[in-house]
């Protein structure tokens, strides 16, 4: 959101910090002028705060006006803005368990995105990861919990998560958190079962990426049997 109005009183920063998100990674991104003008006031990270948490309890307040269908944006969006305390934690953690029943399939992958997190690294940056870095492994542990639940929702109904099997065994490992080695079995099937299917679609859409990555998938045997006479022709296709 971008505005031709020169922020010049608090009111004004206050609105323009929300409508950003409360992110000033947002906030710089969007525009310059504006950011510079907001700098310019010198305002303090406790106020910040102040606006972030009213913000954060506003949205909560009218989480009845949200549609299932905007369930895992409306948690993305809060997870986005919040800073790394206690308090937002919980919050969302009482907010995943109440939109869980009524979620609908599709959502389901960014409710799981969110909760493991999907930023590049070995802990992921997801809820899982933020209660850790707050020494609260019980908090970790309840959310983890709840991916599991979503993840058997899932499976029950045929539902293909791309990668999220994936970061989350990134995430056991990371954390040395202690599962069966059955569990960790079934949740690598199902991940390469899932990269499967995603490159599938991808390779008959004619992208290049998938048909190679399809190809790799038949060569090694990831979610299916050794095809190596599929693989090549994959391969072939992707180098066309």
């Amino acid at each position: 959101m971008t505005t031709d109005i020169e922020i010049k009183t608090l009111e004004q920063a206050k609105r323009y910090f929300i409508s950003m998100g409360c992110s000033h990674f947002h906030l710089d991104r969007e525009d310059f002028q504006r950011a510079k003008e907001y700098r310019l006031l010198r305002i303090s990270s406790a106020t910040e705060s102040e606006w972030i948490r009213e913000e954060f309890e506003n949205k909560l307040e009218n989480f009845h006006t949200i549609s299932p269908n905007d369930y895992g944006w409306f948690l993305r969006s809060l997870d986005s803005m919040i800073e790394r305390k206690e308090f937002y934690l919980e919050k969302l953690f009482e907010l995943i368990l109440k939109i869980q029943e009524h979620l609908p399939h599709d959502q389901l992958e960014y409710i799981l995105s969110t909760i493991i997190g999907n930023n590049g690294t070995k802990p992921k940056g997801g809820l899982i990861q933020k209660s850790y870095d707050l020494k609260r492994a019980d908090l970790a542990n309840r959310f983890y919990n709840q991916t599991k639940i979503l993840l058997k929702k899932a499976e029950d109904n045929s539902i293909t998560l791309t990668s999220v099997r994936g970061y989350l065994i990134d995430v056991i490992e990371y954390y040395k958190i202690e599962e069966s080695k059955d569990f960790l079995r079934n949740l690598q099937d199902k991940n390469f079962s899932d990269h499967l299917r995603y490159f599938k679609v991808g390779a008959g859409e004619g992208n290049k990426y998938s048909m190679k990555m399809l190809s790799e998938c038949y060569r090694e045997g990831k979610g299916c049997k050794t095809d190596i006479d599929k693989a090549k022709y994959w391969e072939q296709k992707a180098n066309e």
